[in-house]
Parts: C-alpha cells; structure tokens; sequence
C-alpha cells in the first residue's frame, strides 16, 4: 500500500514540476520552444518546414524517418550566427537553438555551437538569436511555451 502512495505522489510530483516548468513568457536559461501544432508529425513537419523556407531559411538535413529537421546558420545581430534543431512528435514541435559566440568573420579561437539560452539582458549574445529567431517562431501562428531542460 504505502509503494502505491509513493508512486501516486511522485508522478504528481513531477506532473507539477513539468507544468510550472513550461511557461508563454521565457525566464531567464529557458533553452527550449515547444509549438502545439497539428495533430500528424509528418504534417507539422511539412507545415513548420514550408513556414522556415517562406521565412528564408534553407536546410541542412530533413529527416522524415526521425522527423528532425536542422537548419543552415543564420546570421544574427552583430554578426553571430544560430542554427534551429526542430523535432516533431504527434502535436509539438520541439525547438532547439544552437548558437555561437564568435562573430562571423572573427578569426579569434575555433567556432563552437552552444544551445541558445534565454537572458533577460539586451545586449546579452543569446538575445541578439533570440531576436533573430523569435519573430519566425511566432509568425508560425501556433501556440508555443518556453521550458528549460536540465
């Protein structure tokens, strides 16, 4: 009897963690985008993949096995430069943004992709993506939250 309480309380547990962890308005460190969007993966996946070719953005892989789709980098404010990892499971989208710190053209050290993290400073390197990247994600005109993964 007392396993089945445990069990009851941890699944509420984490139920209540996911949910107070997924948010409309990033915090700072939130790292990923989740969109609701159809009900078909493979919908989605042609739906959000047109919408990122309509907004100028062109692929480095589609993968309709894995329904993954990984974008070419962009170039930034200030001249830094973000990729999108995009994956599609039933009704989300799963967005991940990879970003550098090293600005285009900058020979200083190697070129390293970080995933993008959310700050609540202006003239913070990841808000500079963030700008880039945002308006496309929101001109897809679905719902979407911002939650960070550990």
């Amino acid at each position: 009897m007392t396993y089945k309480i445990v069990l009851i309380s941890l699944a509420l547990f984490a139920f209540c963690h996911s949910a107070k962890s997924q948010r409309a308005v990033p915090s700072n460190g939130d790292n990923i985008i989740v969109i609701t969007g159809d009900t078909s993966a493979s919908k989605n996946l042609d739906n959000f993949g047109r919408h990122l070719i309509d907004k100028g953005y062109s692929f480095v892989s589609i993968d309709r096995i894995f329904n993954t789709i990984t974008t070419e980098e962009r170039t930034s404010e200030r001249e830094y430069r973000h990729k999108l990892h995009i994956y599609f499971k039933d009704s989300t989208i799963t967005v991940r943004v990879t970003c550098n710190k090293q600005m285009t053209g900058s020979s200083v050290g190697t070129l390293t992709w970080e995933d993008w993290q959310y700050g609540k400073h202006y003239f913070d390197m990841d808000n500079f993506h963030y700008r880039a990247f945002m308006p496309v994600i929101s001109s897809f005109n679905k719902p979407f939250l911002f939650y960070q993964r550990p």
